[in-house]
């Protein structure tokens, strides 16, 4: 079991939507966390509607004071989630949860299995959990029912646990093939006798076709059935869900306990380590729901239609507007409107989620976006008369590394807000860092007027932008948790990796080529910093225009005001560390209290 759940200093989680089985499940609690320091919660999530859950979060507000009142210590907490799923599973991350016990109905007339909350909060939970369904009637036996072939170990504590508590005794009961021989008793002996217990306790096996019936046959209202599993591979777990657990569930007469342990967790301490808590802190895993959520959103995004090449068409001819007119204002409102990041997102999630008819489809509306935006853009440049470049259109036209990790971080955040419903806000900034539109439209304008430094420019920006957010979106959703169905994980995985390894190459290619670059805007800041040791350097405009222009704009003090001569030395030294020839026609202007130069080169 990945954490023992006894441990000291413990934190159990119980998620409750109604009263009746509070007192219950907080006893069940207190009895499995054992610690004296033992922190239990009773969660309430609400979905929206307040009014609605108001009268039972009351009562169960009234039932948690009375447990106060009569020695245990019990806290209440309500949240607000998108989902009850979700908003365990995060309480459980930010409280460094040891426990999760979920509560089913006794009611015979509403069990239909585990249910899709207890499901999704089961298979991606940081913690293990426990889902009690209550009996009907006084519990006169305790049988812990496992496979002989991977006893769990908890499923065996907790039963005794339970057996111990309640006066009741315990037997225990093995399913599959029929194993007598002296290896599975000396297996079952070594692993009772790791948890302390009786190594000759009463085991029945069972030899039957059907496992759940011959469990049946052994348990009535009166018997506590207690079971788990520890298996570490998809598979095996998804056999014991989908067919035991919730035969289990549904069928058994008497009252279930269910242990679940985390997938692939493996032995650990009682308590977790600092790096464990801060992993859980940090990982919001999504649930299968959300997956099947995320994807059918993807699959929507993926898709082109009129309203998104209508915002194409809209967010192009802004972002064309703004550019020639120098509008910064303008830029941002395209950028909002741009609707250019769905498809990306989408290819992630296809690519975390193994549907590569997403995958298709997104690259398609992707291209189809691109050049409907580099059509409006190039129409647009080819009707302005005397058009020149304008400093948004030049700093499109000269990406570096500060634009590699906006893009980065722009894909982080945008995968992030896709799967967590709850701050959708954050999409509004996304668009804004992304500046998808902006070049591509400089790429129209530059290709209309025949500039092709600056279309090179801002094409390598637009390639930069997508590939990295391409990138960092499909590492976060695979961080997040989401996977491909086991049956394709295989062929999913093999077009993943060629996708990612591509992406990745480009991306580093990318960095190699930005900082080799001489004349790069880092490059440049740095030899006038050189060549201008007496003086301030407030900004610099690299123009990638044909013939290249470097604007620099620095200040010193009046009593030392810079001279021509001073100039002419500074272009010789950057000369002579760029290894590039600067031309001599240098304009100087006095603007206030600084200078500004300019050096026309003639390559790009």
């Amino acid at each position: 079991m990945a954490r023992n759940l006894r441990s000291r200093k413990s934190t159990v989680i119980v998620a409750a939507d109604e009263p009746e089985p509070v007192e219950e499940m907080v006893r069940l609690a207190e009895l499995l966390s054992e610690g004296d320091q033992a922190r239990i919660i009773v969660l309430t999530v609400s979905l929206g509607s307040v009014e609605d859950e108001a009268e039972n979060v009351g009562a169960i507000e009234q039932v948690v004071k009375r447990l106060n009142e009569q020695g245990t210590p019990v806290k209440t907490l309500g949240v607000n989630a998108s989902s009850v799923a979700r908003g365990v599973l995060d309480v459980a991350r930010e409280y460094g949860s040891n426990l999760i016990l979920l509560g089913l109905s006794r009611d015979p007339a509403q069990r239909s299995g585990i249910g899709s909350i207890a499901e999704n909060i089961a298979a991606t939970s940081p913690c293990p959990v426990v889902i009690y369904r209550p009996g009907t009637a006084e519990i006169r036996q305790i049988t812990v029912a496992c496979d002989v072939t991977d006893l769990s170990k908890e499923a065996l504590r907790v039963g005794s646990q339970l057996a111990e508590h309640l006066g009741r005794p315990m037997q225990m009961v093995t399913v599959g093939e029929a194993q007598t021989g002296g290896a599975t008793r000396r297996y079952l002996r070594r692993r009772l006798e790791e948890l302390a217990l009786d190594p000759n306790l009463a085991r029945t096996h069972i030899n039957d076709d059907d496992p759940i019936r011959g469990i049946f046959k052994r348990t009535d209202e009166q018997t506590m059935l207690v079971t788990g599993y520890d298996y570490a591979h998809a598979d095996e777990e998804d056999w014991f869900y989908n067919r035991v657990a919730k035969a289990l569930l549904r069928g058994a007469d008497g009252p279930v306990v269910l242990v679940i342990r985390e997938r692939g967790a493996t032995q650990a301490s009682p308590n977790p380590s600092l790096f464990t808590w801060i992993k859980r802190w940090l990982r919001p895993t999504v649930t299968p729901v959300e997956q099947r959520e995320l994807l059918s959103r993807a699959d929507q995004m993926s898709r082109t239609s009129l309203d998104y090449n209508v915002l194409v068409v809209i967010a192009a001819i802004l972002a064309s507007l703004g550019l020639l007119s120098n509008s910064n204002a303008v830029i941002i409102g395209a950028m909002l409107v741009a609707p250019l990041m769905s498809p990306l997102i989408a290819f992630a999630s296809g690519i975390a989620g193994g549907r590569t008819s997403i995958i298709r489809q997104a690259v398609l509306t992707l291209v189809e976006g691109f050049v409907v935006a580099f059509g409006v853009a190039w129409i647009i440049g080819l009707l302005s008369p005397g058009l020149i470049v304008t400093s948004e259109m030049a700093a499109r036209g000269n990406p570096s590394l500060v634009d590699l990790g906006v893009a980065l971080a722009a894909g982080v955040i945008a995968a992030y807000a896709q799967a967590r419903k709850d701050i959708p806000a954050a999409l509004a900034g996304v668009a804004i860092a992304a500046a998808l539109m902006p070049p591509i439209c400089t790429v129209g304008i530059a290709v209309a007027i025949g500039d092709s430094p600056l279309y090179q420019g801002g094409l390598l920006l637009f390639l930069t932008n997508i590939s990295a957010i391409m990138f960092a979106a499909t590492t976060t959703f695979v961080y997040l948790g989401m996977r491909p169905p086991p049956a394709e994980a295989a062929r999913v995985r093999r077009i993943g990796s060629l996708i990612s390894i591509a992406m990745f190459g480009l991306i580093l290619s990318l960095i190699v080529g930005f900082a080799v670059n001489p004349l790069s805007n880092a490059r440049i800041e740095r030899e006038l910093r050189t060549a201008f040791p007496n003086a301030e350097l407030v900004s610099v405009e690299l123009r990638r225009s044909d013939p290249l222009r470097i604007i620099a704009t620095m200040r010193q003090t009046a009593d030392m005001p810079l001279t021509r001569e001073q100039v002419a030395q500074g272009r010789e030294a950057m000369e002579q560390n760029l290894g590039r020839s600067v031309p001599r026609g240098v304009r100087l202007d006095d603007i206030a209290s600084g200078y500004t130069f300019c050096f026309n080169t003639g390559y790009a």
